[in-house]
């Protein structure tokens, strides 16, 4: 049986006094080990996403939360209606699955999550609130560029 844990509207680092998880779709605190109700959907395994491995399935964000949804909102109004962005949004597509896999492998996979959140989602996440699209772009790469080279063994021999 599913438990809220296992829920993408659940974010289990948004925690209350008494340890229960805020759940985004209800608006509210719950204990993570209930079982799930109406409003479930599982989280993925982020179908490709290295982003939303690094933040949902390892660190424990909610899928729907504040952090991507600020960078998918970016992608879909700025980066696809932008022709400048077109090369990074191919190269995030087919890179990401090979760095999902990558990631997904790594036994250091939650330091390597935590690095990342700190080193740049979330100055990338501080640049778009701020809507400093290019420190934030400038950011991405260096993001992409550590990755690729934290991988490079790994990824030389993913097809």
């Amino acid at each position: 049986m599913s438990s809220c844990a296992q829920c993408v509207y659940m974010d289990l680092n948004d925690r209350d006094s008494d340890g229960w998880c805020y759940c985004g779709r209800k608006g509210s605190y719950y204990p993570p080990s209930d079982s799930t109700c109406w409003s479930f959907e599982e989280r993925s395994d982020g179908g490709g996403c290295y982003l939303t491995t690094l933040v949902c399935n390892i660190l424990g964000y909610a899928d729907n939360g504040v952090i991507l949804n600020t960078f998918r909102d970016f992608r879909d109004k700025i980066m696809n209606s932008d022709p400048q962005y077109k090369d990074l949004l191919v190269q995030y597509d087919t890179l990401g699955p090979k760095l999902v896999k990558c990631i997904e492998a790594d036994s250091s996979k939650q330091s390597l999550a935590e690095k990342m959140k700190s080193m740049y989602i979330m100055p990338v996440y501080e640049s778009l609130q701020k809507n400093n699209y290019k420190k934030a772009v400038d950011k991405y790469k260096e993001m992409v560029l550590f990755l690729e080279k934290y991988y490079a063994t790994e990824l030389a021999v993913i097809a």
